[in-house]
């Protein structure tokens, strides 16, 4: 926003847009009563604001769950090739015991 001398000799504001932006008084929980200037487009500016925000966080969520499942199942993966690489070398009980938790991990995982 910039300043711009009216024709009373009062200051107004001007938007970047080019609208005139009067005085208003926000009713927010947050900022009850605070004056602030807007155009009339900052009620559309607002929401857009708002719905990119939920937008984000939407995102966000949708991001740190697909980064566990991936971890989860690149560690199964680690925990098959180690089970086919100790049976390879020792068909011993050890491995026996690393099949019984690779298998309790999958079923943990399919839910």
């Amino acid at each position: 926003m910039s300043f711009v001398k009216a024709d009373l000799g009062v200051d107004a504001l001007t938007c970047k847009c080019g609208l005139r932006s009067p005085l208003r008084t926000s009713w927010t929980t947050a900022n009850p009563g605070r004056r602030f200037f807007g155009c009339s487009m900052y009620d559309a500016q607002k929401e857009e604001v708002i719905q990119l925000r939920a937008r984000k966080r939407q995102l966000t969520q949708m991001l740190l769950f697909l980064t566990v499942v991936f971890f989860a199942f690149v560690g199964v993966w680690l925990m098959g090739v180690l089970v086919m690489f100790l049976s390879f070398c020792n068909g011993s009980v050890f491995v026996k015991e690393v099949f019984v938790m690779v298998h309790s991990a999958l079923a943990f995982l399919d839910g």
